[in-house]
């Protein structure tokens, strides 16, 4: 693949290599991504279920906005999912360091640095989601460029450490390589919703009967393993992003960033 990156004064970004690690990394650690994600994956999607009905997350049934217990529970809804994607997105990242560098994984280690940064990962995952939605109100692209400028948020959180200037810092590392990070998790979003094809195929095809509680259960489990792809191809692909990022710009390598959970 052509890298992105046209700006000749710049070391080249490396898009092709980024995209063919992360499904080679996602690939070659699956029971380790699926072990990583899948509990709050399935926390997650119980939650949803017992919030808005199994029906509506399921996609069995349309929710009512006229309901007024409606909105309450689809901004929890929206919350626990920002609480969940960021616990497995900050796991997934040192997962990935230490599956690139040959290293056991160490899951006490990986959940240990996910809480101790959970609220600004929290926090600044909501407020990225609310300025790119803004932006998509006005055009696609601006939405998209938010996406870009701070792709790099969660990982520069939990290896820096710089608590609510991640944001800050995502922005100074992706600046004059937006564009190939943009095309990258473009790229990557894409192939994600290949993936989740299979799942929603599967549920589509379950839903046929009616929704029961053994039903449910299946359901449940079934719509959480699956995603653990998903999430986990997002997350190598943004750890590698970084990592790439702070190689070009700063000379470190990805046994520096990994050494920071020694």
């Amino acid at each position: 693949m052509t890298d992105l990156n046209t700006n000749s004064e710049h070391e080249p970004f490396g898009v092709g290599k980024i995209l063919s690690e992360s499904f080679s990394l996602l690939f070659g650690n699956i029971v380790a991504v699926a072990l990583a994600a899948f509990i709050p994956l399935l926390i997650m999607i119980t939650l949803s279920g017992m919030m808005l009905g199994f029906d509506i997350t399921f996609g069995a049934a349309t929710p009512d906005a006229l309901d007024p217990s409606f909105v309450p529970m689809m901004i929890l809804n929206t919350l626990v999912s920002v609480v969940i994607y960021g616990i497995v997105t900050a796991i997934i990242v040192q997962l990935a360091y230490d599956a690139k560098l040959g290293r056991s994984t160490n899951f006490g280690k990986y959940a240990s640095a996910a809480i101790a940064t959970l609220l600004p990962n929290v926090v600044l995952t909501l407020v990225i989601t609310i300025l790119a939605s803004f932006a998509m109100l006005a055009l696609i692209l601006p939405g998209i460029w938010v996406y870009g400028v701070f792709a790099v948020t969660v990982p520069a959180l939990v290896i820096e450490r710089v608590g609510f200037g991640a944001m800050r810092r995502s922005a100074e590392l992706t600046k004059e390589y937006r564009w190939p990070v943009i095309g990258a998790m473009i790229v990557i979003f894409i192939a994600a919703m290949v993936l989740n094809l299979i799942p929603t195929t599967i549920v589509g095809f379950l839903l046929t009967g009616s929704l029961g509680t053994a039903t449910i259960i299946v359901l449940t489990i079934l719509t959480a393993f699956l995603s653990t792809f998903t999430y986990g191809l997002i997350g190598m692909a943004v750890a590698l992003i970084y990592a790439r990022l702070r190689e070009i710009k700063e000379g470190v390598g990805v046994d520096n960033l990994a050494a920071v959970f020694e």
